[in-house]
């Protein structure tokens, strides 16, 4: 049985679509009600001949304040599953066999900062560019008291 988590989990776009040729930093996300949150990024199909020196990257920073200083998450606020190893950064797009796909990556609580960002960050010359929407997924600390699984 399909259980509705249309009510249960909210979804935020940080990055509208868009082809990008820098750095890319999304909006910052509150998390303060939420018990748990999901973030990814969405790589279309690269403009340009990605290699080890021209690649992207993602990370997530926090902070305490929106408009406070963000630092990036370290290795062990991230959750991985079981067959990755846990990184300062996620999503590494160095070829064209990496790029129109979507990587996620979890934040467990570790981290006592209430503000999130994503950064995608560009290596090399991207002459052309990479279409980017950055997205995240949480579940809020309160969720309608109601049985939602079955209609009315």
């Amino acid at each position: 049985m399909i259980k509705d988590v249309h009510n249960i989990l909210n979804h935020d776009v940080l990055v509208n679509p868009a082809v990008a040729k820098s750095t890319v930093t999304s909006s910052v996300f509150d998390a303060t009600d939420a018990l748990g949150v999901k973030f990814s990024v969405n790589f279309g199909e690269s403009g340009d001949t990605l290699s080890g020196s021209v690649y992207w990257n993602c990370k997530i920073q926090s902070s305490a304040t929106s408009d406070g200083s963000f630092t990036d998450l370290e290795a062990d606020d991230y959750i991985v599953s079981p067959s990755e190893t846990a990184s300062t950064t996620f999503g590494l797009v160095n070829s064209a066999a990496d790029d129109d796909d979507l990587y996620s990556i979890g934040v467990n609580d570790n981290s006592t900062d209430r503000y999130f960002k994503v950064v995608v960050t560009a290596t090399g010359t991207h002459t052309n560019g990479t279409p980017i929407a950055v997205t995240v997924v949480s579940m809020p600390n309160s969720t309608p008291t109601t049985d939602l699984s079955t209609p009315a």
